[in-house]
């Protein structure tokens, strides 16, 4: 298990890159040692083991190394606006409105403005680790020989760090879509991921960087393959 911080990309007007909205992985293991011997290592010998992940260690693990390296690799743009830290709904992460752990989240996170949202419930494709990034990173891991967990830990972070983040801004590219799809269809959930040969609009330098919002509902009624036949 892991924790993937994300934020998209940013060109200045030359085209040139100045921030690749990677953050970082951050796997959840700890250091025990071995309990016995055996041919592969003597007793006593530190081994990586997976742990659980508990809402006081999810919520350590984004005070004492996601906002450090986010507050290190943050551009001065974002720094004059709100940032918000989307998370999903999962039981865990422990944060509600007013909460002791998100005031401590605040403060550490000073100077920035930082504000937290979840995801809708049921609706992965409302984030980006979910909608894409994951599958692109795992496609690149499945490449490696990784027959440890240390190995595959360190696998998932060059891969994530070796993504083009030309990628990653058509994952957000695709999450606008995404949400208009869930506009259309009253906040439902049954279709299909839009596809719309963004690397193809890319080349051409047409690939749009906001999608218009869909404001009027109409197909409230639609059947399911009405609504898969809406996909772009």
């Amino acid at each position: 298990m892991c924790l993937v911080a994300t934020a998209r990309p940013k060109w200045d007007d030359d085209g040139e890159l100045i921030f690749d909205g990677k953050i970082g992985v951050y796997p959840f293991v700890e250091q025990v040692p071995a309990q016995r011997n055996s041919v592969n290592r003597p007793r006593g010998t530190l081994e990586t083991k997976n742990v659980s992940v508990t809402k006081e260690l999810f919520i350590n693990m984004l005070i004492e190394k996601v906002i450090p390296d986010l507050l290190e690799k943050c551009p001065d743009y974002m720094r004059q606006n709100v940032i918000t830290l989307q998370l999903d709904n999962a039981p865990v992460h422990g944060f509600k409105e007013n909460s002791p752990e998100l005031d401590i989240l605040r403060k550490r996170c000073r100077p920035l403005n930082l504000a937290v949202e979840f995801q809708p419930a049921n609706s992965p494709d409302t984030n980006i680790n979910d909608l894409g990034l994951l599958r692109a990173v795992d496609c690149m891991v499945q490449k490696r020989n990784c027959n440890t967990i240390n190995g595959l830990n360190t696998a998932i972070r060059e891969c994530y760090f070796e993504l083009d983040p030309r990628k990653l801004e058509y994952i957000y590219v695709s999450h606008q879509h995404v949400l208009n799809k869930i506009i259309v269809l009253n906040g439902g959930n049954f279709f299909s991921v839009p596809h719309i040969n963004k690397a193809k609009l890319d080349r051409e330098g047409i690939l749009p960087c906001t999608i218009q919002a869909i404001i009027d509902n109409f197909v409230s009624d639609t059947s399911t393959e009405d609504k898969d036949s809406l996909d772009d």
